[in-house]
């Protein structure tokens, strides 16, 4: 209800009450309806609020971006990555690069690079392999978290 209709609904029941018995103080009562359906529309909007936030969907506002842990293992994985491609062969990172990075077709790069086809897949298959395992020769250097101690506790009779 906005205020118009606040103004018109006042002077609406201010006229049915002085239609039933003559109104004594007219600007009060109408000050008094004119706070009273104030008040019940700030209640009815309190309750509509409400009844909307019970609606709200929590998987909507949940906050799907990663925490700390996550972001910390994507940056050193992509940091891994990285290092696995500048340890390979010039040629051989160029083309993977090309082909994985950038999205171009086998030919793409041969015209680039003016190499044969055949060589284009020799040097993506070479630096799948050598990437593939520099990641697993990292990953077994890693240091590992030491087992949980196990504490076992005697009982003694006494």
């Amino acid at each position: 209800m906005d205020t118009d209709d606040l103004v018109q609904e006042s002077f609406l029941r201010i006229l049915r009450a002085h239609a039933s018995q003559p109104v004594e103080h007219p600007k009060a009562f109408l000050f008094t309806i004119a706070r009273n359906l104030a008040l019940n529309q700030i209640r009815h909007d309190r309750h509509e609020h409400r009844e909307a936030l019970r609606e709200i969907d929590p998987s909507a506002v949940l906050d799907d971006t990663p925490g700390i842990p996550e972001a910390l293992a994507r940056r050193q994985e992509h940091e891994l990555l990285i290092q696995a491609l500048q340890s390979l062969p010039e040629r051989a990172r160029q083309v993977f690069t090309l082909r994985r990075i950038y999205g171009l077709s086998i030919k793409e790069i041969c015209a680039r690079l003016d190499i044969a086809e055949k060589t284009a897949e020799a040097h993506i298959s070479l630096a799948i392999r050598r990437c593939t395992d520099f990641v697993q020769t990292a990953d077994q250097r890693a240091p590992r978290a030491p087992a949980p101690a196990v504490i076992s506790i005697h009982h003694s009779d006494a």
